[in-house]
Order: structure tokens, then sequence, then C-alpha cells
């Protein structure tokens, strides 16, 4: 699918971030802290009638810290911009050396950019390509890493808020080749096998505003679904203040009709 036409005049976001820690015989910590990002947008469109607006996009309150040496916990709501949600609810465990393995809800191994958390990506809302990608579930993951490169895995079942039901394993490799002070090369690719548990699929995306309700891919319902796969490509330089990425998610469908 492609598309031919985009237009956004003006979209602001307003970002604030706060946190305060306490801790107590160097085991047990407690963070606490939280986000606002207020969303305005305006359009102008001589075909299509796009009203704009604004809307608080993220108002987020988390608690997290240590619970003893080697275990760690997260607990972080979203009260906007509709019903609150649970993001982010687990435990981990980093006992071993450049290892590490999370149990609960949270970002499955997919996408640089849906890996990369709200208040660090460079606009408000993320690209099309995240319509494909698998976001946070409730599973068992499994992190190492190097100077060099990054594998994870990770097996997972449904979303906490009942948002997606479904389960699926998922994979991603990361390598960053050694280059001068100041600069950096990612590169990735991240595997996932899914399967749904109403059996069909349904992929839709806003212009990259949340602002506007409307979609401009929407493939509606599609059923009969056993299986699908996604593969993703990332790649990603950053030198000095100059950055760029860019990724390429593919999701191929197991249909049964009849």
């Amino acid at each position: 699918m492609h598309i031919t036409q985009r237009l956004l005049i003006a979209s602001t976001q307003l970002l604030f971030i706060g946190q305060a820690t306490l801790a107590a015989e160097d085991t047990l910590s407690i963070e606490i802290g939280g986000r606002l990002q207020v969303d305005a947008t305006s359009f102008d469109n001589d075909k299509f009638d796009y009203a704009g607006g604004g809307e608080l996009r993220r108002g987020r309150l988390f608690v997290s810290g240590g619970l003893s040496e080697n275990w760690d916990y997260k607990l972080q709501v979203d009260f906007a911009p509709e019903e609150p949600e649970l993001k982010d609810g687990y435990i981990r465990y980093h006992g071993f050396a450049n290892a590490r393995i999370t149990m609960g809800n949270f970002k499955q191994f997919s996408s640089l950019e849906e890996l990369t958390s709200s208040n660090n990506i460079s606009f408000s809302e993320r690209s099309l390509a995240n319509a494909l990608v698998t976001g946070r579930r409730l599973g068992i993951g499994y992190q190492t890493w190097s100077d060099r490169f990054s594998l994870a895995a990770s097996a997972y079942a449904h979303e906490a808020n009942n948002l997606v039901r479904g389960k699926g394993v998922s994979s991603r490799f990361v390598y960053r080749p050694p280059l001068g002070d100041g600069e950096l090369v990612h590169l990735g690719i991240n595997l996932s096998r899914e399967e749904d548990d109403d059996a069909r699929l349904r992929l839709r995306a806003r212009p990259e505003s949340h602002v506007d309700e409307h979609r401009i891919i929407d493939t509606g319902m599609i059923p009969g679904i056993e299986s699908f796969n996604k593969i993703g490509f990332e790649a990603a330089y950053v030198n000095g203040r100059f950055s760029a990425q860019a990724e390429f998610v593919r999701q191929n469908l197991q249909r049964k009709l009849g």
C-alpha cells in the first residue's frame, strides 16, 4: 500500500518529566516519577475536513526500583488520553553477567522505534510502520549483550489490558560496528511469530497524529487467521547532534478459509 500525500501544518508537543528516588540499605529502592505530554495539531486541507485540536496525549505515573541486589521492578500506568491502562508491570533478574530475565507486562523485542521511549523518539507519534509491530505483552524475556552486539528473545501471551489476546515468540539481534568518537551505527533484525485467539486480525494506522481519528490505512477485520510472521530490519546512524534511522517491516498471514 502506498501513501501519495500527507499534509500536516503544525503539531506541537509539551513534555514534562519528573521523578524522585528513595533508597534503604543499598538494596530496596523506590523511584517515583511520571510524564505529561500535551499534543496540539492544526490541519489545512482543501479536500477533507480535519478539525485538528489538542489532547493530553500521555499522562503516566510509575514506581520502579530495586527489590534486592539482583532484582528490580517497574509499575507504570497511563491515564491519558482515554481509559487508564497498565503499561509496564514487571520484575527483572539481573544476577548474571551482561544478561537479564524479565517477567510480566513489558515491550516485546520488536522494532527500534517501538523499543525507544516516547520521551526520546523524534516526533510525538511513531511512524506508520508501527502498525505492524508488537508492543507490550505478558511474557518472559531474556537479554544478553556486549560492547558490539545484543541478543534478546521472549515468549508472550495476552496484553495486560486485554487489548490484544493471543500468544507468540519474538527475537532480536543488534550489531554496532566500531567507529570513531561521537559516531554510532545500529544494524538490527527482529523476528516474531504470533497467533490470535479470535483467529482474526485488523491493521490500521492514523496519519502519524493521534489527534486526528481518521485512519489512512485500515484493512478491516481479516478473518480465518491461523498465524502470522513478522520480520523487521533496523538501521540508525548518529554523529554528534545528527541522527537518522529507518526500518522495514513485513508481515505474512497464514489463513484458513472455508
